[in-house]
């Protein structure tokens, strides 16, 4: 089996995500997993362990791309993305969750989320969503996305 690195390239600023998540290990998981397609200082992580925190979080800060877990206590994902649309946010939001807790990707994208991925994340899926909500105007810096093929 040989590994060998996956580089590209694309315009984008600083990019600010806010991972949402009840697991910690979840949230360490999908951070280490930005860190792998993203240069470090290209990126700004904040962390929420509920939709109340998400929710603060939102009207404290300015983020890019929310990775919003569907099934948490405190305020789940789905009445977390109600409340942020209802405020006005159009910040993109991809559901993060296990694949047995996928109702349908319409039911989400109904209910204000842009995208839906399955736990764990795979890289290249989450390269590719990110892309989808980076290719617009507004990210004008080169950023780079390196990750790791086994083949």
């Amino acid at each position: 089996m040989k590994t060998s690195a996956v580089s590209r390239k694309y315009k984008c600023r600083r990019l600010a995500v806010l991972i949402v998540d009840d697991n910690p290990i979840n949230i360490l998981i999908m951070k280490k997993s930005l860190y792998k397609l993203l240069n470090k200082k290209k990126l700004e992580v904040k962390e929420a362990s509920n939709g109340i925190a998400a929710l603060e979080l939102v009207n404290q800060f300015q983020f890019d791309i929310i990775l919003l877990d569907i099934d948490m206590p405190l305020l789940n994902g789905i009445d977390t993305t109600k409340s942020i649309r209802r405020n006005g946010q159009t910040i993109p939001i991809i559901a993060v969750t296990t694949n047995d807790s996928i109702e349908s990707v319409d039911t989400y994208i109904q209910i204000g989320m842009n995208h839906c991925l399955s736990k764990p994340v795979d890289l290249h899926l989450l390269e590719q969503a990110l892309i989808r909500f980076l290719s617009t105007p507004q990210f004008d810096q080169d950023v780079h996305f390196t990750y790791f093929t086994s083949e």
